[in-house]
């Protein structure tokens, strides 16, 4: 039995690389997906937040299957199967689940800016923010983020387009619930859904991902 939805969270630090073994196993289109990236960095991060997904699925019973996975409206998916969302950054991999509507989660490391050019994304109200307190910058960006990936369909213009009041953010016409769970210290983390309750926390599975990496 499954839960309605579920947010699960990877400390990547020092974890082990998968093996040829295990990247043989996916499916075609996430196999193709990871040969495609050039840089090492963004192939190790997105393979973690894959075995962060299997972990979730044996953790709550989602009938997810890494074999069988493929791309649908610009996210992994199962064919009818429940909605999911990867996100990563820094030392941590989240995944966000749900059988009940379109979900997204983004997390972010809150460091100085490269560029100032970023804020013209965000309101007038949340560039106050953020000049008020620059963390603030991250907890807006996470938030757009995720209503974006919840749609399957990003850029910065997506962005933008974002509508937030308190926990509810628009886009497209769709209507999204904001949660912003604990996140690990220095990171700012986001989930947006539109159908079921979004996870209000994050359950930490870096044992059971190391546990399994062992074997």
């Amino acid at each position: 039995m499954t839960a309605e939805s579920g947010l699960y969270l990877l400390n990547r630090r020092d974890l082990p690389p998968v093996s040829a073994a295990w990247r043989a196993a996916l499916s075609a289109p996430v196999r193709e997906r990871l040969a495609a990236m050039t840089s090492t960095r963004a192939r190790r991060q997105s393979e973690d937040g894959l075995r962060l997904l299997a972990a979730a699925a044996g953790h709550d019973g989602w009938p997810i299957d890494l074999a069988a996975l493929t791309r649908r409206d610009g996210q992994l998916g199962m064919p009818d199967g429940p909605a999911i969302s990867l996100s990563h950054a820094g030392d941590y991999a989240v995944c966000a689940v749900t059988d009940g509507g379109a979900i997204g989660v983004d997390i972010e490391r809150i460091r100085p800016l490269r560029t100032l050019r970023v804020l013209r994304l965000l309101s007038l109200a949340e560039n106050a923010a953020a000049e008020h307190d620059p963390a603030m910058f991250f907890v807006s960006w996470t938030a757009r983020e995720a209503v974006i990936k919840a749609t399957g369909q990003v850029g910065p213009r997506r962005l933008a387009a974002v509508r937030i009041e308190a926990d509810t953010a628009w886009l497209d016409d769709r209507a999204f619930r904001l949660s912003r769970p604990p996140a690990p210290a220095g990171y700012a983390l986001c989930t947006a859904a539109e159908g079921a309750p979004p996870p209000a926390e994050a359950q930490d599975l870096t044992a059971s991902v190391r546990k399994n990496s062992a074997a």
